[in-house]
């Protein structure tokens, strides 16, 4: 059954920046937030739906957002729809309920946080290049549960061995980071997520070493490499 009213926000509380939704039929929590749908695929092969209303002031931190937030006429709608939002719900294909998180809580972050403008290419080890928040953020987001005193000392040659033990399986949670903001246009997080993954490569030591992290036994040519680019769009620039 569909969800009751969106509770009224108290005045001069912060309204969250994203909400987890139970169903596609659950209302936003007000009309200052829009609908996030992410679909992915069970290991069954059934989809997967997850619905998150995301507000409009982290919503403008994305580029693809921030745009059909400008063009959007609200001015035709009578009243407001709580339950599609006052623009149409934003779907994103091969997102995980889990990737969007990551990527929605650093929306949150960056509303109080400066990020890093990282240049390319890499000068220096990403660790000498980000600040500790950056770095900390990747590390307990993308590869399990790592406090920033940790991550302080963080050192991108050790932790390539590490991914090379684990298997390339280990940066599913990246790169879906990476082609989510890819998507959406989270510059900075973007160019993060592919900064610490071309730091990783450089980190190698030779082609060998490099193919390992891949997964692969030898080197893609162009041809194999776009299926790759149409699904990973990012890697062609970076």
């Amino acid at each position: 059954m569909p969800s009751g009213p969106a509770p009224q926000n108290p005045v001069g509380k912060r309204e969250q920046t994203f909400v987890s939704l139970n169903s596609h039929e659950d209302q936003l929590p007000s009309i200052n937030y829009i609908r996030l749908v992410a679909h992915s695929m069970s290991p069954e092969g059934k989809v997967v739906r997850n619905d998150f209303a995301v507000h409009k002031r982290a919503a403008r931190f994305c580029r693809l957002l921030d745009t059909v937030l400008d063009v959007a006429d609200f001015s035709t709608q009578s009243k407001p729809d709580l339950v599609s939002g006052t623009i149409p719900p934003v779907t994103l294909d091969q997102a995980t309920k889990e990737g969007c998180e990551v990527v929605l809580e650093y929306l949150d972050l960056v509303q109080i946080r400066m990020p890093t403008n990282i240049s390319k290419p890499l000068r220096a080890p990403l660790e000498e290049l980000v600040q500790p928040w950056e770095m900390a953020f990747l590390l307990g987001k993308c590869f399990g549960d790592i406090n920033v005193e940790e991550s302080a000392e963080f050192k991108t040659s050790a932790f390539f061995k590490t991914i090379v033990k684990r298997g390339p399986r280990s940066l599913d949670r990246i790169l879906e980071v990476a082609m989510l903001s890819d998507f959406l246009i989270i510059e900075s997080l973007r160019n993060l997520t592919c900064a610490f993954l071309s730091s990783l490569g450089l980190s190698a030591s030779n082609e060998d070493e490099l193919l390992k992290l891949c997964g692969l036994d030898a080197e893609l040519s162009e041809e194999d490499l776009e299926p790759v680019y149409a699904q990973l769009g990012f890697l062609r620039y970076h």
